[in-house]
């Protein structure tokens, strides 16, 4: 969820879709579903997440993230589990909390918030490398190059 670019979610009745522009990168969180047991789980590197909805805010759990797929160069165990909470704090905002536990590898667990800003007219596109939009901005920040 540490989107690189524009990120957008599809929800159905049974999951939540993530679709991520950068890499075409797809994440599924199985709603209302038991957690398999980790033996059950081929590790990947998005892992296998289920959710619930806690009032307002959506619970998702995600287990059995290959260990070779660091986040921001840090390792971690087959056992580490990902618990997000997400809600709206705006009608165009929505914060996620993340928590990161992992025994085997951290003291404690590892917290952290992502906010995301909607923007309904921006859609979705093809991630090609070899012609990345991605431009730096003359003041040091990231932008889209859009061509015509």
């Amino acid at each position: 969820m540490g989107a690189v670019y524009n990120i957008q979610l599809l929800q159905t009745p049974k999951e939540l879709i993530v679709l991520a522009e950068f890499l075409t990168q797809t994440r599924r969180v199985f709603l209302d579903e038991k957690m398999p047991s980790l033996g059950a789980i081929t590790p990947s590197y998005n892992g296998y997440s289920v959710g619930h909805w806690e009032g307002d805010t959506l619970v998702v759990q995600t287990v059995g993230v290959r260990e070779d797929t660091h986040f921001y160069a840090f390792p971690h165990s087959r056992n580490m589990v990902i618990t997000e909470r997400m809600r709206l704090t705006a009608p165009d905002l929505l914060e996620n909390r993340v928590k990161i536990e992992d025994p085997a590898v951290l003291a404690q667990p590892y917290e952290f918030i992502y906010g995301y800003k909607k923007d309904p007219t921006y859609r979705i596109l093809e991630y090609i490398c070899d012609d990345n939009r991605s431009v730096v901005g003359e003041d040091g920040t990231y932008g889209l190059k859009i061509t015509k």
